[in-house]
């Protein structure tokens, strides 16, 4: 298998996550393979350096392998002995156990030694030792369990619930969100084509799909609030049985004179603290995931790239003559159906030139060039022999100027519509 080392790459602390586009040809000299982009990964200082298999085209990341080994040091690797988190959270636990132990061991004893002497001619020395030993043991085991094992199971299955049932829920937020931007759609542009609407006596075939939006759109919402109301019942639910537990168990203590009324009172008020932040906890983390279901459409938006972006270093269009020159033109919207083949032609300053033909054959097309509203696919297009990708879109369009077929004023001022 043979390797090829990237070790050209220096990262800037700006740089962001770059991923492999694509795979060029067998380099037919050396019998490997290059790439057209490097996988640039997380800023850093130094080189970064990968190994490309010639055979799978698997690029051999040595930092993950690394990181997955770090990781698998710091958890324990089974059999083999105890990660160092595992051993830190003994090295700590230690002093916990030894103070628990020796109050508890201590108090006991005290209050063996205020025992009277009656009780203590009636037991055997060597079993009350041992019971002391077991009860000190078994409150360590117990608080070593609790804090390591029982409440982080509890505590994982509250934190996975959680989120399994907002994921449940924001399939439906999502749901919502796709169907009332349908809604608008249909609305918008049933309004915006009006004229054609009335053309064709379609007022109540448009009228009745936006009422069928409408409709999908009010269902949606609909479950959307069912299933929010489902989940603030359980959850309620689950918070009365927890209280409704506590409090049989401490009125009980209350009858049995081991708490008093002010025990219970004390109770209630602690209980319903507790719960009140917990459950607007919960609240705030589901007002969150809406917000981000919310912003997903807009993320999607800002992640678009340009399609038509002025190059790097683009300068302003300096018309001179204005003589436009096409190139040997290509374009297509479809590669299936290519618009434009070889189209060549220049106008010179001053002159007029009439484009003719049937619809669908580019005329509009020309024009859309012309104003880079899309690139070429082969050829160039030249403005007084400046090509039209080397300058700036804002330049080459505040120099042009069109009369379009359809005129859509703004409703503004006069004034707003001649700029």
């Amino acid at each position: 298998m043979s390797m090829v080392y990237k070790t050209n790459l220096q990262l800037h602390p700006t740089d962001r996550f770059t991923w492999l586009n694509s795979l060029s040809e067998v380099d037919n000299s050396t019998g490997t393979l290059s790439f057209e982009q490097n996988l640039i990964m997380k800023p850093s200082p130094y080189t970064i350096f990968s190994a490309v298999s010639s055979h799978t085209g698997l690029i051999y990341r040595w930092d993950y392998v690394l990181l997955f080994a770090l990781l698998r040091l710091l958890q324990g690797l089974g059999g083999l002995g105890a990660g160092l988190i595992s051993a830190l959270r003994s090295q700590l636990w230690i002093a916990v156990d030894q103070f628990s132990t020796r109050e508890l061991s201590v108090m006991l004893f005290k209050h063996i030694q205020r025992l009277s002497l009656k009780w203590h001619l009636s037991r055997k020395t060597g079993e009350v030792l041992r019971v002391m030993d077991r009860g000190t043991a078994s409150i360590s085991n117990i608080l070593s369990y609790l804090v390591f094992n029982i409440i982080p199971t509890v505590l994982d299955i509250i934190i996975v619930s959680t989120v399994l049932i907002t994921e449940w829920r924001a399939k439906f937020r999502r749901e919502m969100n796709n169907l009332d931007n349908q809604k608008n759609t249909k609305a918008v542009d049933s309004v915006l084509n009006f004229e054609t609407v009335k053309y064709y006596n379609a007022e109540q075939f448009e009228t009745d799909r936006y009422n069928q939006a409408f409709l999908d759109y009010q269902k949606a919402d609909w479950w959307n609030a069912f299933t929010l109301n489902l989940l603030n019942t359980v959850q309620n639910i689950v918070i009365s049985i927890g209280f409704m537990f506590g409090v049989l168990l401490c009125a009980r203590d209350v009858v049995n004179g081991v708490l008093t009324v002010g025990h219970f009172v004390l109770f209630c008020t602690y209980i319903i603290q507790l719960y009140s932040p917990l459950s607007i906890f919960g609240t705030y983390y589901r007002l969150l995931q809406t917000s981000f279901i919310d912003m997903e459409n807009m993320f999607d938006l800002l992640e678009q790239e340009l399609d038509v972006a002025d190059a790097p270093n683009a300068q302003a269009l300096i018309v001179k003559e204005g003589a436009v020159e096409f190139n040997n033109v290509c374009f297509f919207y479809n590669p299936e159906r290519p618009i434009l083949k070889n189209v060549s032609f220049k106008i010179p300053k001053g002159h007029t030139v009439a484009l003719v033909g049937e619809s669908g054959s580019g005329k509009s097309t020309i024009v859309r060039l012309l104003f880079r509203f899309y690139d070429a696919t082969e050829g160039e297009i030249l403005i007084d022999e400046q090509n039209i990708k080397s300058v700036t879109q804002a330049s080459l369009r505040q120099s042009l100027g069109v009369v379009p077929q359809i005129f859509l004023l703004f409703e503004k001022l006069l004034s707003v519509k001649l700029n």
